[in-house]
C-alpha cells in the first residue's frame, strides 16, 4: 500500500478498513463486524457483558460462565 505501514491484524497482507486508523470509527466497526462469524460475535458479546458486570479480570478468565 504505497509504503504505508500498518498492523495486519488478520494476516491477509492487505490494509482492511478496520485496520486503517484514517477511516472513521463507524466504518471500521462496520467492516470488522462484517468479517466476523456469528460465533465470534457471540464470544465478543459474552466477554463484553462479563466486563460490564464484573470487571476486566473476571471477563477474560471466566467469560463462558456468565
Amino acid at each position: 500500500m504505497n509504503d504505508y505501514s500498518f498492523l495486519d491484524r488478520n494476516g491477509n497482507g492487505e490494509l482492511d478498513i478496520f485496520e486503517d486508523h484514517r477511516c472513521s470509527l463507524e466504518k471500521r466497526v462496520a467492516d470488522v463486524l462484517s468479517q466476523m462469524t456469528l460465533e465470534e460475535k457471540n464470544s465478543f458479546a459474552q466477554r463484553f457483558w462479563c466486563f460490564f458486570r464484573h470487571g476486566t479480570e473476571f471477563a477474560w478468565r471466566y467469560s463462558r460462565s456468565c
